[in-house]
């Protein structure tokens, strides 16, 4: 009498496709090994749909959120009375979840046009998330003090937000990844922020505006900090900026605008490697050298190295730069939380 096979949940996807039972050996399974197959590895694998889910309370959902579930057909009297409740505590989701953030956050309601005090929505678990990001999320974004002056997105990002509503998806997905309560969702959120942004990018036709802009880098963090594929977005963008004329308008841009194209220029480094599937653009080498011997010293403020150190780290590889340039590098001067 044979014994019944038992189905693997947690094993390699080839033992789970033949419902075998699988012994989770690393970096393949030594199952697959004496039956002589290819071993599919355990890597997660995603599927990007219209919705978040294709079942369960949030079918159809464009955020994982109780505020974005599709609503039941009008008619009868429960559902009447439901939807002017909800109408009273209707408003920007961008707005109210910028509420009780601190002293410094407090600021920000400015460029929104309303005070704190005039807040009144409910807490839903998105609006959480956003406050939780920009009082204590954003600053993980960079590797020098959280008082930098050249934070350049805090003050920023409410305005921003409001112009791109896949930033705010992917603020989301960003603190529910680094959030402890929240890390069991943080691939919903990733999924409707993903999809959110694809269909933002594919619509930046004639300019790739900040917020479009600044969600991609942030999307690009999110794989940095999980090792999920994330340089393809970069080369999206950068085909984008190229088409917009990029190699003319390079030195015409804003300071904020600047700053987004060196983080992307940080991001583009050879050395970045976590969750790498396409080679280097060679995007600092090309835009972001030649600023001077005195702005050469200055520490950027995402990587916190010096930019006379990222100009050799950018020449790795095709750049041709050699272990004799980092042995004859001057220095530069720091902090000690630098040094």
């Amino acid at each position: 009498m044979s014994t019944p096979r038992q189905r693997s949940h947690d094993g390699c996807w080839t033992c789970k496709a033949r419902r075998r039972k699988c012994d989770r050996a690393r970096p393949t399974c030594r199952a697959c090994d004496e039956r002589g197959i290819p071993c599919e590895g355990y890597e997660v694998r995603l599927r990007w749909g219209s919705g978040i889910a294709s079942r369960g309370r949030f079918t159809g959902a464009g955020e994982p959120v109780v505020a974005s579930v599709p609503l039941r057909a009008k008619g009868r009297r429960r559902d009447l009375s439901r939807d002017k409740r909800r109408q009273v505590g209707s408003g920007s989701a961008v707005r109210e979840a910028c509420v009780d953030v601190g002293d410094v956050n407090n600021s920000l309601f400015d460029s929104l046009g309303r005070s704190p005090e005039s807040s009144s929505g409910r807490n839903t678990e998105g609006e959480r998330l956003f406050r939780e990001f920009l009082s204590s999320g954003v600053h993980a974004l960079h590797s020098t003090t959280i008082h930098d002056a050249g934070n350049l997105l805090l003050s920023r990002l409410p305005e921003l937000c409001q112009q791109s509503g896949a930033l705010y998806a992917i603020c989301l997905a960003l603190q529910a990844s680094i959030a402890f309560e929240s890390k069991p969702r943080f691939l919903e959120y990733f999924d409707a922020a993903l999809n959110q942004f694809r269909t933002e990018l594919a619509s930046s036709v004639t300019r790739l505006e900040d917020g479009t802009f600044t969600a991609g880098l942030l999307l690009c963090s999110i794989g940095l900090m999980h090792g999920l594929p994330w340089t393809m977005h970069l080369r999206g963008m950068y085909s984008i900026l190229q088409s917009q004329g990029l190699d003319t308008d390079y030195r015409q841009q804003t300071i904020f605008r600047s700053h987004l194209l060196e983080v992307m220029g940080v991001m583009d480094l050879p050395s970045f490697a976590i969750g790498r599937q396409n080679p280097s653009l060679g995007f600092w080498r090309q835009y972001c050298r030649d600023r001077g011997e005195h702005a050469s010293n200055e520490v950027e403020v995402v990587s916190g190295l010096p930019r006379s150190l990222l100009d050799i780290f950018s020449c790795i590889g095709e750049g041709g730069a050699t272990e004799e340039d980092f042995w004859d590098w001057p220095g530069a001067q720091g902090t000690l939380v630098q040094c």
